[in-house]
């Protein structure tokens, strides 16, 4: 943080007690509660603040969701991986083709529901998260197709096979790339925001008039 204040705008001049102007330009008000500032300010997120509401912004942000907002997030970013799902067997089954870019559309959907469930706290646990989610969305995509080859293995034995046919390379190179760029999608909308946050800043006076 920054404790370096604004320069005065001009030299003193006359000497008045009953009115002091502050150099143009500097902010005489908190953007947040509207009061008046007194001495200094301070700067959160481009929003110029009183002490006060300078705490209590950086004391929310840093404030994490916890259980409950992990919670949160991971279902719905299961609901999210589920309706990604369905998107693509819907296409699929109106159009007869199987269109890997929606692995994009998926990532999409999982990461801002994640983001949406954690606040937009993000981190790591929720970038976890929200990239394990798009991944099974886009593997049980194969389910259907692994249950027909092996028409004798249940659902769970076909999901686990299903994960793997990336890995195998079942999916070509192109299909691979598809796949990380929809993985990273969910990824980069997770990341844990950095605040912008400085001050004390100094408010100077200007002039002194009769």
């Amino acid at each position: 943080m920054s404790d370096q204040g604004p320069q005065a705008a001009g030299e003193p001049g006359s000497l008045q007690l009953d009115h002091a102007e502050f150099a143009e330009g500097q902010p005489q008000r908190c953007a947040v509660c509207s009061q008046a500032l007194a001495g200094s300010y301070y700067e959160v997120a481009g929003r110029v603040c009183c002490a006060a509401c300078h705490q209590r912004l950086v004391g929310a942000f840093e404030r994490r969701p916890g259980p409950a907002g992990f919670l949160r997030a991971a279902g719905a970013g299961l609901a999210a991986a589920v309706a990604g799902a369905g998107i693509y067997f819907g296409v699929s089954a109106l159009t007869g083709y199987h269109f890997g870019l929606i692995s994009i559309l998926v990532g999409f959907l999982v990461g801002k529901a994640v983001h949406w469930g954690c606040g937009g706290h993000g981190g790591w646990s929720y970038q976890a998260l929200a990239v394990a989610l798009t991944y099974l969305a886009i593997v049980g995509t194969y389910v259907p197709a692994v249950y027909a080859a092996y028409q004798r293995v249940d659902a769970p034995s076909a999901l686990l096979i299903a994960a793997t046919v990336p890995l195998r390379g079942g999916v070509g190179i192109l299909g691979l790339i598809v796949i990380a760029v929809g993985l990273y999608e969910a990824w980069q909308l997770n990341r844990r925001p950095r605040l912008q946050a400085s001050g004390p800043h100094a408010l100077t006076p200007a002039a002194w008039r009769r």
